[in-house]
């Protein structure tokens, strides 16, 4: 091949894979920008999407055509979401 070439050929199955991991890192940007997390592997068929009860996520991924199947709640732990501030203090009778 010339170098000088700029035209290369890609397998079919690469440049798929590629479009379909790269479909999915847009998808992660845009659900974890709206306060949602994608749990499941890059490119997995079917994506699996966490948010907080609540969340407007739900309704904007129906209404931009995606087939939504619930999968029942769970728990997530999140630094920094609760503080609770209290003294300690030493009593001596």
């Amino acid at each position: 091949m010339n170098p000088k070439d700029k035209t290369r050929y890609i397998p079919i199955g690469v440049a798929a894979k590629k479009s379909r991991l790269e479909r999915f890192a847009a998808l992660n940007r845009w659900v974890t920008a709206r306060g949602g997390w994608i749990v499941s592997l890059p490119g997995a068929d079917p994506v699996i999407v966490e948010c907080l009860p609540g969340s407007l996520l739900v309704a904007e991924l129906t209404d931009t055509g995606y087939e939504l199947t619930l999968a029942g709640e769970g728990e997530r732990i999140m630094p920094g979401q609760i503080i609770q501030k209290f003294t300690m203090t030493v009593s001596i009778r």
